[in-house]
């Protein structure tokens, strides 16, 4: 039987299986009254422990190991060994954890009950989990496997099946953890365990909501209720029915999301209240009003939501409740033009940041810092705005290497675009480059937070690998004993275990230590990059030295009222503010969209003109002096390349922008020049992409086709990829292959965007792309750059087939004489000289994303 306890929520998945058996055995060595002494002391530890009284539990425990000791209740001292392991776990004592589960082990051996042993080694695997050790975690896990098959215990062997899914669920290789977690639905069906089936259901569909199929999702979590219904009603429908709710909030359908909610919040009244998801559910609730614009709703409900945190053992989660209270006056104030509610906002703002400060949670104090400036900004408060931006300057930077374990329940969390007032800030008080930095250390947190998803570097050669393994398993280790200080500096000091945080600390120190001793033997000559490895300060001298002397770049942030272009030249940051609001912006982009292929090149020119005045016109001559331009991309700004394509004077100059994001400042790492492509091609592409296979095997001199590589040894400078590539913005670890057909290439398993990289290409082309936007391609691009690319080129529309053929013959052309950037120019060019493609439908839906 599966036992649910929220307070085991982000641990390895293993505690919430582990059922002690109380054994009463009579002893005719012992007198009666010392076995009934043992007893009582099992249930009053079992009952302070169930409690969360750990000392007094773990001293009625050891106590009771001695009794059972003289009563040779063997069963028993291996059940109380794995109680003293639980108890040091929630005291933070992996180490003694170990021991005791490792006592439990050796107990199960003698007694041979394989599946005692089997239970106590998950334990043993989930703190190697936990503390980064994740691959002697999956080795554990594995054993487990192998014991459970030994004894044919198909309980036993789900359990490990969905311990192993949790942990690659943890570590971003999400298909990895679906097909366990499937291989454990198959095992809880054989031995009809309806609970455990519910509960694979409900995480099979998590797995497709992180991989960004909120559909899929959906339709597992209807499953699991089907199953729920037939089986019992409560049994996981305050999770599931709240999974719903997320998963109709990433679809911004917030009725529907807010109609689960309050389901999961009813059915969590009517059985044993859950403190954790009446917060939850309640904030929730809050979210889904706050997307409607009903903010005095919206602010009842967090403050409900924070009245019930302050009363529980999840105080952790009161200041960021405390921020969206403060988001809510702030919409209030703007409303009803009332000071009040402005004075009130700033209350709750600093109550957030002084809680946040005594959890040492920075992370969660610069979002304080950074809500008060964009409130101040409203205010015109400059001597305020320029305190918080020193104190945010001093907060030191993390790498986001793991998501907060109960960010995953919430709706709404805190992301890069929160932070984005400090940017302003700083464009506000006249310190233009410390605006961009800002801007790019933003940025630079997202490529960091993606990059350590990687299941492995090898792409980097085994040294650099290796030690980048190390530093993200340690990294790992760190933020685990960082998320547990935070929850109990929340604590009252009262409630505090003092031994559990100096412990915690002295972990903390040891951990720094060692991240730093690994760093110090990794070090890369670009700054950059080591600001993306290890988290250093990124300095605006570092950021500006490796860009092109003979180029401008050009980057656009949105903002409320207006939209901020910053143009880097010959070393000086320029920032010019345009009048226009993100929401009229994204009007008249939509316009374009909308009418992309039936405009004539007349019309499309007299709308594409006229927006080109309207943002460029007080520095148009400023980025045409120089012989090219390069757009920088990002994730708050809006998609308007493939529109906006003609300019009055230079009516073919936009479609040749080079197209980057974070790029300009990461450097390629050199590598000896072999023009060597590879063209991949599933069963399926391989007839629908004939005549661009033709295209180019007529054009490139070397190049090999998918089933004749050899992944481990050969590296290309070119690759083709004619066929579907799903990229995937939460994980770099999902396969790619050919859509809505069985006959998938035998290969496509083994191309990851990981192994793509394996094969250092220098420039990828994507004949079919799928994605959600920008987002991902300015990680894959990122990517690349990091790893030793140049370029990606790919349509974020559909394309017209004979003009696809034109296009990727003269691109070829260009890349077989290793010309990748020019060659995409030209590729353009010939198209809108000719009498047949001219047209913006050809060639303007081509980027490229280019270092």
């Amino acid at each position: 039987m599966i036992k649910s306890d929220i307070r085991s929520v982000g641990k390895p998945i293993l505690f919430l299986f582990f059922q002690i058996t109380i054994l009463f055995f009579s002893c005719s060595k012992s007198p009666e009254e010392l076995k009934l002494k043992a007893d009582k002391l099992f249930n009053q530890a079992a009952d302070l422990y169930e409690r969360g009284y750990y000392r007094q539990s773990e001293k009625y425990f050891l106590e009771l190991s001695e009794l059972d000791r003289e009563l040779k209740n063997d069963q028993r001292i291996a059940n109380v060994n794995v109680y003293l392991g639980l108890i040091r776990y929630n005291r933070g004592d992996f180490q003694k954890a170990k021991f005791y589960y490792y006592n439990a082990v050796s107990e199960f051996k003698k007694q041979l009950n394989k599946k005692g042993e089997a239970l106590a080694l998950n334990n043993i695997a989930g703190i190697h989990a936990f503390l980064g050790g994740i691959d002697s975690a999956q080795t554990i896990y594995k054993n487990v496997l192998s014991l459970s098959l030994l004894s044919a215990d198909k309980e036993a062997e789900a359990i490990a099946l969905v311990n192993l899914a949790s942990l690659f669920t943890e570590t971003s290789y999400l298909k990895k953890a679906l097909d366990f977690y499937k291989k454990a639905f198959e095992s809880y069906s054989l031995i009809d365990d309806q609970r455990g089936k519910i509960f694979v259901t409900n995480k099979i569909g998590l797995v497709h909501f992180l991989l960004g199929n909120p559909a899929n999702a959906l339709s597992s979590y209807e499953f699991a209720l089907d199953l729920a219904s037939k089986y019992s009603n409560n049994y996981l429908g305050v999770e599931i029915f709240n999974n719903i709710g997320l998963a109709y909030f990433s679809l911004n359908e917030f009725i529907k999301a807010e109609q689960s909610f309050e389901t999961a919040l009813e059915k969590n009244k009517m059985d044993e209240k859950n403190s954790f998801y009446d917060i939850v559910l309640k904030s929730n609730l809050g979210d889904c009003s706050y997307a409607l614009h009903q903010f005095s709703k919206a602010n009842e409900l967090f403050l409900d939501a924070l009245n019930s945190a302050e009363i529980s053992s999840f105080k952790y989660l009161s200041p960021y409740l405390q921020i969206k209270i403060g988001e809510c006056e702030e919409k209030l104030g703007e409303a009803f033009k009332a000071e009040n509610h402005f004075i009130r906002a700033e209350t709750f703002y600093q109550y957030a940041s002084n809680r946040f400060e005594k959890q040492n949670n920075f992370d969660g104090l610069k979002f304080a810092a950074v809500k008060l400036i964009n409130l101040y900004q409203k205010q015109s408060k400059i001597d305020k705005i320029k305190k918080l931006l020193k104190k945010i300057d001093e907060l030191e930077t993390n790498h986001d290497v793991r998501q907060k374990e109960w960010a995953l329940f919430f709706a709404r969390n805190f992301s890069e675009q929160d932070l984005l007032p400090v940017v302003y800030a700083y464009f506000e008080i006249g310190n233009n480059n410390k605006s961009f930095e800002e801007l790019c250390r933003i940025k630079l947190k997202s490529i960091q937070s993606y990059f350590f998803k990687f299941k492995d570097f090898n792409f980097f050669g085994n040294d650099i690998a290796v030690s980048l393994d190390k530093l993200k398993h340690e990294l790992f280790r760190y933020y685990s004993y960082e998320e547990m200080l935070i929850k109990e500096l929340s604590l009252p000091r009262s409630q505090q275990d003092g031994d559990k945080i100096d412990m915690i600390n002295d972990e903390l120190e040891n951990s720094r230590e060692l991240i730093k001793e690994i760093k110090a033997g990794l070090h890369f000559q670009n700054p950059i990059l080591n600001s993306v490895f290890f988290g250093e300060r990124i300095r605006i001298q570092n950021i500006l030295k490796p860009l092109d002397k003979s180029t401008n770049y050009l980057e656009f942030v949105p903002f409320e009222k207006e939209l901020l272009a910053f143009l880097i030249s010959d070393g000086l940051t320029n920032i010019y503010p345009i009048k226009i609001s993100a929401e009229d912006f994204q009007f008249k982009i939509d316009e374009l969209q909308r009418n992309f292929s039936r405009f004539s090149i007349d019309e499309h020119k007299e709308i594409s003109n006229a927006l080109f005045e309207e943002i460029f016109q007080s520095f148009k001559d400023k980025i045409f002096l120089k012989s090219k331009l390069k757009i920088v991309t990002n994730n708050f700004s809006i998609n308007f390349l493939p529109h906006l394509l003609y300019v009055k004077e230079h009516h073919k100059f936009l479609n040749q922008i080079v197209d980057v994001h974070y790029t300009p400042i990461l450097s390629k790492v050199s590598r000896s020049v072999s023009i060597n492509s590879l063209i991949i091609s599933g069963m399926k592409s391989s007839t629908l992409h004939k005549d661009e296979i033709k295209a180019l095997q007529s054009t490139l001199e070397n190049f090999d086709m998918l089933e004749q590589i050899d992944k481990a040894t050969k590296i290309y400078d070119n690759i083709f990829i004619l066929s579907d590539f799903i990229m995937n913005s939460h994980s770099p670890n999902i396969d790619f292959g050919e859509m809505n057909t069985s006959a998938q290439n035998k290969m496509s398993e083994d191309l990851t965007l990981h192994n793509l990289l394996i094969l250092k290409p220098k420039n990828i082309y994507f004949s079919e792309y799928f994605g959600n936007g920008l987002i991902s391609v300015q990680l894959l691009s990122s990517m690349l750059i990091i790893s030793g690319g140049e370029s990606i080129v790919l349509t974020l529309n559909k394309k017209e087939k004979d003009s696809s053929i034109n296009f990727l013959y003269n691109y070829a052309s260009g890349m077989s004489k290793n010309n990748s950037e020019n060659s995409f120019s030209s590729a353009i060019r010939s198209m809108i000289e000719s009498k047949k493609f001219p047209h913006q439908k050809f060639w303007g839906n081509y980027l490229i994303f280019s270092n």
